[in-house]
């Protein structure tokens, strides 16, 4: 990946993660950038990225890299991917998952329950905008 091609994709990272960052709790430092991924992780044999954690919680999800390429590759125009962009695609997801988990969360809290329902994933999904495009998918 050339440096030009790199800025844009970190670029977009940014964009991507400052939605994410901006609802995050401000006592919380989940800043990171593309080149503390790609420095910090490695891939095992499974494809699977290990991750280093920055706040030291052992919790953790990982999504197989094999299956971020496989989808990414049902697009019509993507013909190859590199590595790094691999990493960096599920590191959104990763957040994206993080950060929608959490809004969920707080809505569960908010309402005095303790168990997670449908209900409360519908709320986030119509309350919050940038959950707008998930709106019918679980219907």
């Amino acid at each position: 990946m050339s440096d030009s091609q790199l800025a844009i994709v970190e670029e977009g990272f940014e964009k991507l993660t400052n939605d994410v960052e901006n609802t995050n709790d401000p006592s919380e430092n989940n800043e990171t950038n593309a080149a503390e991924i790609l420095s910090e992780e490695e891939v095992n044999e499974e494809g699977v990225r290990e991750e280093t954690h920055f706040n030291g919680s052992d919790k953790s999800f990982r999504f197989p890299l094999s299956r971020i390429k496989m989808i990414a590759k049902t697009v019509p125009s993507v013909n190859l991917i590199n590595s790094e962009a691999l990493v960096l695609i599920e590191r959104a997801c990763e957040l994206f998952v993080r950060n929608f988990s959490r809004n969920i969360y707080q809505v569960t809290v908010e309402e005095g329950k303790k168990t997670v329902s449908r209900a409360h994933v519908d709320s986030v999904v119509r309350t919050m905008n940038q959950y707008e495009f998930l709106d019918g998918m679980l219907d």
